[in-house]
Order: structure tokens, then sequence, then C-alpha cells
């Protein structure tokens, strides 16, 4: 079984339901879907494609960590990214939160090695520790204005980051934040 369609009316699934299938290519999740469990997808390495219902409200702990083959997500609804996410995702290129985004938990994108490009909305106020640590590939990323916190080392280890735009409303940068990023450049926004 490659390809998976769930039914319309199925609002959740539960915890590793599909975890490490890795025959698993592509998945369907049914509008209405409020909540996928932890480690749903977890080590599904062949899963090369997710579509998010947008009536899902957050992507729970380690929801496709290690699940390799997934390149482009775009997310939308969801309010909460939890720890370990997408950890090791190691093929993820591109990520857009299109809405209602608050808070990237710890870890969430953690070794995406491949992770070139984050888009995150105007809602998101909080960046936890090691949120994107060791995403070796992430060049650069301008941070909603609502960003009030980046925890520590959220982008240590990002040797390929060249430059980040702190918006003025952040108030605290955890230690070693940007540790291990040899040639970036923080700046911030021209104020008026």
């Amino acid at each position: 079984m490659r390809n998976v369609t769930l039914p319309t009316g199925m609002i959740s699934i539960e915890q590793s339901a599909f975890e490490s299938y890795s025959g698993l290519q592509y998945i369907r999740l049914p509008d209405g879907l409020t909540c996928i469990d932890a480690w749903s997808f977890k080590g599904c390495t062949g899963l090369r494609d997710v579509a998010f219902p947008k009536t899902l409200t957050k992507i729970s702990w380690g929801l496709l960590k290690n699940a390799l083959g997934c390149g482009i997500l775009t997310v939308r609804g969801v309010t909460t990214v939890y720890p370990h996410a997408f950890e090791g995702c190691i093929s993820l290129q591109s990520v857009a939160f299109l809405q209602s985004l608050t808070t990237v938990r710890f870890s969430a994108f953690e070794g995406c090695a491949s992770l070139q490009s984050v888009s995150l909305p105007e809602t998101v106020t909080v960046i936890e520790f090691n949120a994107f640590q060791k995403c070796t590939s992430l060049q650069g990323t301008t941070l909603p204005k609502g960003v009030t916190k980046i925890g520590g080392r959220a982008f240590a280890g990002c040797v390929s980051l060249q430059s980040i735009v702190l918006p003025e409303t952040v108030v605290q940068v955890g230690e070693g934040a940007f540790e291990g990023c040899p040639g970036m450049n923080v700046r911030e926004p021209m104020r008026d």
C-alpha cells in the first residue's frame, strides 16, 4: 500500500498509526480532521507528500520525525508546531505556514539539512530553543513582526545562514541562538 486516502468524516488519527511504515508514499487527509497524535508518521522514510487540511490546529510531537522524503509543505490553520515535529526530515526544502501559527516549539525542524526556505506568518510570537538547529542549508530569513522570543540555539549550526532580520518586537534572544553560523549578518529592520 503506497497511497492512502483517509475517509471523509474522520476527525483524528491515533498515536503512531503509521509509524515506520516505509512503503507509504502519499497520504490524503480529509477536511474536518482536527487531530493527528504524536509520532503518527515518524520514520515513514518513503513518504513524499502530505496535504494537511485547514481544520488541523497543531502539528503533534514527532509527527513527521525522520520522514525523509517530504520536500515541500504548505500548512494552514495550525497554531503550534510541537517538539520534534519535522526533526530529521532531510529532504524537506521549503515550508510555508499561511496563517494562525503562534509558536514553533523546541527542535521542531532540527536537523532538516535540506531546508532552504521557511515562511512564518505575522502571528508567530515564539521560536523555542533548537527549533531550527542544524538546518545546514537555510540561507536567510526575515522573522515576523510579532516574534518576541528566540530560544537558545534556535538557529545554531545553520552554517549556510547569511542573514536574518530581527523585528523590533524581539525582547529576548537565548544563549547560543546563532552559534556556529560563521557568515551570518543579523539585521534589525529600519525604524520609522
